[in-house]
Order: C-alpha cells, then structure tokens, then sequence
C-alpha cells in the first residue's frame, strides 16, 4: 500500500541518519548502520567470559568493529574490516584474539563515507556470517569462511551496508559509490525513487546508512544520508515501493536507539557545530520532538550508549583532534527515560588517541567493554563512573 505521509523540515533531518534497530536484531557492531559509533552490548547468548587484554594490534586503522561468536565455541569473536582485509580474531580464554583468519580485500574506505560490517546468518543455515556491502563472507563452519561478492568490484567492501527484515527474512541493503540504495542478493538493484545515479564514483555517495523501526510496524525501515545531497527513507509499510526524499539535508554522523525506552527508534542527528536529539512515539505518522545543544567539538563523533548504567541512553561525543569525551547523560524518569539530555557535558579524563569509540561486548561477559579505535587496532579502556 502507498504511503501517505506528510513530513515536517524537522523530521527530514532524521531522514540523513544511519540507525541500528527493528525486528531482526544485530550481534553488537560499530560498524555502518550506527557504524563508528557505539555498538551497545551485545556478545553471544551464554557465552563463556575471558579477561581481554589490553589492546588488539590489528595492524591497521578499523573503519568498523563487531563482536560476535562466530564459531559457536562459546567465546566471542572480534571482527574488524581494515584497509586491505576482513579479520576475524578469534576469543580465547587464554590470549584472546592472537589466533585469525582474514579475507584480503582492495581498496579503502572514501573520506566521509562510513563502511559498514554486520554479522548476520544470511544464508539459513544458523550460523553467522559476515556482510559488507561488496558480499557476504560465508561461515562454513569449523572457522572456514567462503567469500561470495555482489559482482562488484572489492572496494566496494567499504562502503555502508545493513541487513534488514521487512517480514521476508534478512536481506541486504547497501549504499553504493554511485549514490543509490540497493537491496542486494545474487546482484544488487536500486530501490525505487531515488534520483539517478551519478556518472563517476564517489561524485555523490551514499555516505550513511542503517534501519531502525522508524515507524512502528516492528519491521526495519532504510534511511540513507547523501551528505550534502538528498535523503531519503524507505518504509517497510510499503515494502519499500517508494521513497520519501529531503533534497539539501547537511547531517552527519547520526546514531539512533530508543532514547526513550517506547519500543520505537529514536535518533540524534550530528551536524558540524550541533547535535539535534529527535523522539519517534510511535505510529506509521512518526511525530518528533527536538532538542538542539552545541557539540562537544565542532565535527565530534557521536555514539548513543548506556554510560552511567541506569537503563537510560546517553549521548557520548568523542573529538579525536581534541582527545575528549564528553557524555550528556539521559536520566531516568518513572517507567521510562526522560525525553531530554543533561543541560550540559560531562568530560571524561584520560581517554586519548581515539579515532573513534565503540561500545561492545568483547568478552562474553554481559558487560559492555569500551573500544576505542587507533590507528593500529582497537584499545579497551575503562570509563569511570559518572
């Protein structure tokens, strides 16, 4: 059925962010669709803890971070896509992570383009696999892996991916270098409304990407940023027959969850000085409420995490130029969080060198740990308490 939707300038905003929600929940990642940002705890069902060591050396600079168990031993897996290769490094209860296999790839991430990585059982056969949006690395079992592309080339593995379910099972949605949204399978084709292709990669990429249940159906809906460029949403109601799009939306940087805990996504957009907190309550008409704040740092990332452990999301901003962290705590309010962030920043000490900041459940403990990508690999770090 057609969507009959009328959208405020306000709620386009939502419309340029990449989010991490629905129906057909994710292992934990920091990867795109949320990606770079917090990926909230996560970690197998039951699995065994182990002590984690105090850094990872990847060898290189991750564009995106997972954590899954993807051998079925019961020990969380980290799995990170860098220039060059897809790694999986492999949990133990003794030296952690030492022991990988990896996938060489082409190619690199484009500045301003977030990369995306996600973990998921796309093949059915209840085993985890790992998707890029240039294919699917296929868990065969045993710590054995069968890479299958889209048919594109291998630089396409950075740019931003999600698996959806839309009532059909998890499929794939990818942004490519060209400017459009496709849902991908054997191959990949457009989603229906978008405006045409650029003739030159990277002229005007997708550049965020994600689902979240924007509109209350319990099924994943697409949102997509263009930079500078349009926006666009595709809703599940629909089964993505058509495309809502915001020509001139400059968001970057978003993250979303349910701020406050209505079973519905919120988001928290990042723009170059600001950061807007936008509220869905629910419905197939989302009505958004806004609070606007200047950002930490001009350009700060922005990651939505349970900081002070209350049950509320809080709004974390890492400024790798400035090496801050700056935590704008969501406070608890009855049965549910309060519709606001705290007035102002807490800053928290001794945190440097981070180009970006994960929340993940490295080791199997039910508690999330904090990552904070390097150049080199990825540096656990404990965040006093607040």
């Amino acid at each position: 059925m057609a969507l009959s939707r009328s959208v405020s300038a306000l709620a386009l905003l939502l419309l340029a962010c990449s989010a991490r929600s629905g129906g057909d929940e994710a292992p934990a990642d920091a990867g795109s669709g949320g990606s770079g940002g917090s990926g909230g705890g996560g970690g197998a069902a039951g699995a065994t803890s182990f002590a984690l060591p105090p850094s990872v050396d990847l060898g290189a600079a991750p564009h995106a971070v997972a954590a899954a168990d993807l051998d079925g031993d019961g020990l969380v897996d980290l799995v990170a896509l860098v220039d060059g290769a897809l790694i999986v490094a492999w949990g133990a209860e003794s030296n952690p992570f030492s022991e990988r296999v990896q996938q060489p790839l082409s190619g690199t991430a484009e500045s301003g383009v977030r990369a995306g990585l996600a973990p998921r059982d796309v093949t059915g056969d209840d085993v985890l696999d790992v998707v890029t949006s240039a294919g699917v690395w296929k868990n065969l079992g045993g710590r054995s892996f069968d890479w299958s592309s889209f048919g594109d080339e291998a630089i396409e593995a950075f740019r931003p991916v999600a698996v959806v379910n839309r009532g059909n099972g998890p499929e794939v949605v990818r942004g490519s270098a060209y400017g459009t949204v496709e849902l991908c399978a054997v191959g990949c084709s457009a989603l229906p409304g978008q405006p045409a292709p650029c003739s030159t990669p990277d002229q005007c990429p997708i550049t965020d990407l994600s689902t979240g249940d924007f509109d209350g159906d319990a099924y994943d809906d697409v949102l997509a940023g263009r930079g500078t460029s349009a926006s666009s949403m595709w809703s599940s109601v629909d089964d993505y027959a058509q495309a809502l799009v915001a020509n001139g939306v400059v968001a970057s940087d978003c993250q979303a969850g349910d701020v406050d805990r209505d079973g519905v996504t919120d988001v928290v957009a990042g723009a170059s000085d600001r950061s807007v907190w936008l509220a869905s309550p629910g419905g197939v008409d989302p009505f958004f409420t806004t609070q606007s704040f200047p950002a930490l740092h001009p350009g700060a990332l922005s990651a939505l995490a349970d900081a002070d452990a209350d049950g509320c999301l809080d709004l974390i901003q890492v400024a790798p130029a400035f090496d801050d962290v700056g935590v704008r705590l969501g406070s608890s309010s009855g049965q549910g969080c309060a519709e606001q962030l705290s007035d102002a920043w807490t800053t928290v000490p001794g945190v440097t060198g981070a180009v970006r900041l994960a929340q993940l459940d490295a080791n199997g403990d039910a508690k999330p740990e904090w990552l904070l990508l390097t150049s080199t690999g990825v540096t656990f770090v404990t965040i006093p308490a607040l």
